[in-house]
């Protein structure tokens, strides 16, 4: 009886260590799937609404989309221009802390800092 107490113990041990690893990997695996956050969002008015907007040389087109590919954290840089307010999601990018606007930036300069010359 002792030596099938001993082999069940050594069973169990030996199954018990792959099922935790197997566990803190796919917890692991979900835990970093959503640290895709605290990125620039690239917004110039001659870009094109595709893509993640986060390459500043492939900037998206408007606001709303910018924001619809940002995560909590996120930040959406506007490049100097005109930018109509056509529906209640550009308003509501503009006004929420969410995912805060910051303007002034240039195209030409990749979105790299804010300068007061460049009117948006």
């Amino acid at each position: 009886m002792y030596d099938r107490t001993k082999l069940l113990l050594l069973a169990a041990r030996l199954f018990a260590f792959p099922l935790v690893l197997m566990v803190i990997t796919i917890q692991s695996a979900f835990v970093h799937g959503h640290a895709d956050h605290d990125k620039a969002r690239f917004v110039s008015s001659s870009g094109v609404d595709s893509g993640k907007c986060d390459d500043a040389s492939k900037p998206c087109k408007t606001i709303t989309y910018a924001g619809l590919q940002s995560n909590k954290g996120d930040t959406i840089r506007l490049a100097g221009g005109n930018y109509k307010i056509e529906d209640v999601d550009t308003l509501f990018y503009l006004l929420s802390d969410l995912v805060p606007v910051k303007a002034l930036y240039s195209e030409l300069s990749g979105f790299k800092e804010a300068n007061p010359a460049n009117i948006t």
